[in-house]
């Protein structure tokens, strides 16, 4: 399905992100590609990460952008979790347009891209830890009646598309063994449930400098409903998207 990539296939796919690693380099950012993380990680200032498959962030891989995020300078890693196909949303969305006598077809492509999604959904648990939150329990394929939210101000909602899955929770810190001075602001509800949130902490993310209280942080996205190719065809969700890009202040180099 080519989630999350920027590159190659990833251009033509509809879940690819090729659009918003432009969007990026349209503000002035350098962006390159990785398919894993290497010590060669370091060298940015923005992670654009979108875990592969449907399962969840190990400890290693969290450790290892802990290390990261620690490091001198304003870091900023954006997590997109895997938790959305595009290939329904576009089927149902172009059918009108289909010719009458292809629409039989259409709507059994419709139908085994829906039972695909809903057998992939039950092979997940129903809650599990992802990075540095929690899932809420699923809702099923649900596009958003409402946004609100820091990111959403002022956009307007019927230019927008947003499918929510499973919903964001912030996660139990102590149970977790996450550092217990993490804090968490929601930026994206959709129809009231976390969507967007970023996640600030301890202190060995912050700078120490008198001058400057920078600190790196989290931003871990429920799914990548709005920033994919397709995700990105609504003008509602380029500003969600450019939105998202604004809230890391060191943008100059860029790995996805």
């Amino acid at each position: 399905i080519d989630y999350g990539k920027r590159r190659r296939e990833g251009r033509a796919s509809l879940n690819g992100m090729s659009g918003f690693a432009s969007m990026w380099e349209a503000q002035g950012s350098a962006v390159q590609s990785a398919d894993r993380l290497t010590p060669r990680l370091d060298r940015f200032d923005v992670v654009v990460w979108c875990p592969s498959g449907r399962r969840p962030i190990d400890v290693t891989e969290r450790e290892r952008l802990e290390r990261w995020l620690s490091q001198p300078g304003y870091r900023t890693l954006l997590v997109v979790l895997r938790d959305y196909d595009a290939q329904r949303d576009y089927l149902e969305a172009t059918l009108p347009q289909v010719a009458p006598e292809s629409r039989a077809n259409w709507r059994r492509r419709i139908s085994e891209a829906a039972t695909e999604e809903l057998l992939q959904r039950m092979q997940d648990p129903e809650r599990r830890p992802e990075g540095w939150v929690d899932f809420d329990a699923p809702l099923g394929h649900r596009t958003a009646a409402r946004l609100s939210g820091p990111l959403s101000e002022g956009i307007s909602f019927s230019k927008t598309h947003v499918v929510l899955n499973r919903p964001l929770a912030i996660p139990n810190v102590k149970a977790r063994e996450l550092p217990l001075d993490l804090e968490f602001d929601v930026l994206l509800r959709v129809d009231g449930h976390p969507f967007v949130m970023d996640v600030r902490g301890p202190e060995s993310w912050a700078r120490q400098d008198e001058y400057d209280d920078s600190e790196s942080h989290v931003l871990m996205v429920a799914n990548g409903s709005f920033l994919t190719n397709y995700g990105l065809t609504f003008p509602g969700n380029r500003e969600l998207a450019e939105r998202l890009i604004g809230r890391s202040d060191s943008r100059e180099r860029v790995l996805f």
